[in-house]
């Protein structure tokens, strides 16, 4: 592999005035998933008067497209201050407009297709129950976080959107005991997805749709049996395939903003550090031919680096200290990765950033 120009000429800084509206963009949309409620569905409270008493409906269209009526209860002041909550709490309107604002300050959206997959996961609960975006989305919502904006060669968007959760492993602190059927969000955008069958007949842990069979739907999490057969995740109502090493891209979980020009979605995403070093061992899992096509994921995880070494650089440290110490073989990966882009980017120094540290740290 020649190397891919300097990585410098892989990202422009944002703006401060797109790194601003970013910020909003990120509030606004953080306090609405945290205020989530019926006050925050689109539609309409109404009240009926039945044997004298006045009773409280609201009116809303579910994430599937079909007309729902809640019964709220009976009036009093609780359920005043729900509908007043309606009127104060951030609506999508002002989410769209932030949104828009952010994107033409040159802030980077996420495709509008991808988007509209990834919203409906989260209208019916995925995050919430320990769903976790990887991959080039995962990448996009960082470049925003740490103000850049990435190059076409680095955040280029495949046609695959990749989601992990914990499943069976009791190690990663995430809440799992949510129920949120993905499955079923999946077959309500109506863009016709269907699991993708294994050789046992079983699914595979994807959802394609048959005439474009590269736009896939990937559900991974770690690695916890022998055989590494994909199982059925009753909560989350999809197949998950186990990965090797898959655990510690799971573990200190972050919160992030993705967008599009019509809102935006707050999702679990990896620590940024943890990608970008996982990108390092899954290099080194992989054999021969299929090392050449691991470009964009080392250049993915050297621009990381460089960026979190000036403004992130202890998190770093200690995350390649938590990697090296959990045995030979997540060392030897990661040091197939690490000795892939020190040969493409020698003057970034990153063995020795990294390998001083775990040094630093037995002094």
């Amino acid at each position: 592999m020649s190397a891919p120009f300097a990585l410098e000429a892989h990202y422009t800084a944002l703006p401060m005035r797109a790194q601003a509206a970013f910020a909003q963009l990120g509030d606004v949309a953080v306090r609405a998933e945290m205020a989530r409620s019926v006050a925050l569905l689109s539609g309409s409270f109404s009240r009926r008067q039945v044997r004298g008493k006045t009773y409280w409906y609201f009116k809303h269209t579910d994430a599937s497209g079909k007309q729902r009526q809640i019964y709220v209860g009976p009036d009093s002041p609780e359920i005043r201050r729900l509908v007043e909550e309606k009127q104060s709490s951030p609506q999508p309107d002002a989410l769209r407009q932030l949104a828009k604002l952010a994107a033409v300050s040159g802030c980077q959206t996420t495709p509008s297709l991808h988007f509209r997959v990834i919203k409906r996961l989260s209208d019916y609960g995925f995050f919430r129950s320990g769903g976790v975006a990887i991959g080039s989305h995962a990448f996009i919502a960082y470049g925003n976080m740490l103000g850049v904006h990435w190059g076409g060669g680095s955040a280029a968007i495949t046609m695959d959107i990749d989601f992990a959760h914990a499943g069976r492993s009791l190690s990663v602190a995430l809440p799992a005991d949510v129920e949120a059927n993905a499955g079923d969000a999946i077959e309500s955008l109506k863009m016709g997805f269907v699991p993708l069958l294994g050789g046992s007949g079983g699914g595979a842990g994807s959802w394609v749709i048959p005439d474009t069979p590269e736009f896939t739907l990937d559900f991974v999490t770690p690695k916890t049996t022998t055989d590494g057969a994909p199982f059925k995740h009753e909560q989350l109502g999809v197949m998950l395939q186990p990965l090797p090493f898959m655990e510690y891209s799971l573990e200190d979980v972050q919160q992030a903003v993705i967008f599009d020009m019509t809102g935006a979605v707050v999702l679990n995403v990896p620590h940024p550090a943890r990608y970008a070093l996982h990108k390092l061992i899954v290099f080194g899992e992989r054999s021969g031919e299929h090392r050449t096509k691991s470009n964009k994921d080392l250049l993915q995880s050297a621009l990381l680096l460089h960026i979190l070494r000036i403004q992130r650089p202890d998190e770093v440290e200690e995350a390649w200290r938590d990697l090296v110490s959990r045995g030979p073989g997540w060392r030897k990966r990661a040091k197939l990765g690490l000795d892939a882009i020190e040969k493409l980017w020698p003057d970034e120094g990153f063995a020795d950033w990294l390998q001083g540290a775990v040094k630093a740290s037995s002094n």
